[in-house]
């Protein structure tokens, strides 16, 4: 009796394993099937990679310092950490300039600009800045560059 009941269990359960696989080989094979899935192992596709945005200027730069203020407003350099920097500044007055962040100093004047050449390895923003001279007395600093350093 009880071989009986194994060869019922045998049987049920070889009928439900034709059915399964008739009905996966049946979605699998029909190009017009509208819900079909398929287990795979591989990783989801990784979506493209943004657009990076283009790397600023490095190198040499030449900043004009007339009228009071920077010609074509503040110009705003982008360096890597590591980049050598060649930053030169031509006055129609006489000015003081600093470079904040680098405590780097100079005098530009009619006719005599002034260079800086360093390498930027502090990051962050930085700005370079013109004092006019007048009758001997340094005015308030104007703005003439905006230095940004990133890794």
């Amino acid at each position: 009796m009880q071989s009986r009941w194994r060869t019922i269990a045998l049987a049920g359960a070889g009928v439900i394993l034709a059915v399964v696989l008739f009905l996966v080989l049946r979605n699998g094979g029909d190009s017009d099937s509208t819900t079909s899935t398929v287990a795979t192992n591989e990783a989801p596709a990784k979506k493209a990679p943004a657009k990076e945005k283009p790397k600023p200027e490095t190198g040499a730069e030449t900043i004009e310092f007339k009228n009071g203020a920077p010609v074509g407003g503040v110009q705003e350099i982008g360096l890597s950490s590591g980049d050598e920097v060649s930053l030169r500044v031509t006055s129609d007055v006489r000015a003081d300039l600093h470079v904040h962040g680098y405590e780097l100093e100079g005098e530009a004047a009619p006719g005599q600009p002034a260079t800086f050449d360093f390498n930027a390895n502090a990051e962050g923003e930085f700005e370079v800045e013109a004092h006019p001279v007048v009758g001997g007395h340094e005015e308030e600093g104007v703005q003439i560059t905006s230095l940004t350093v990133t890794p």
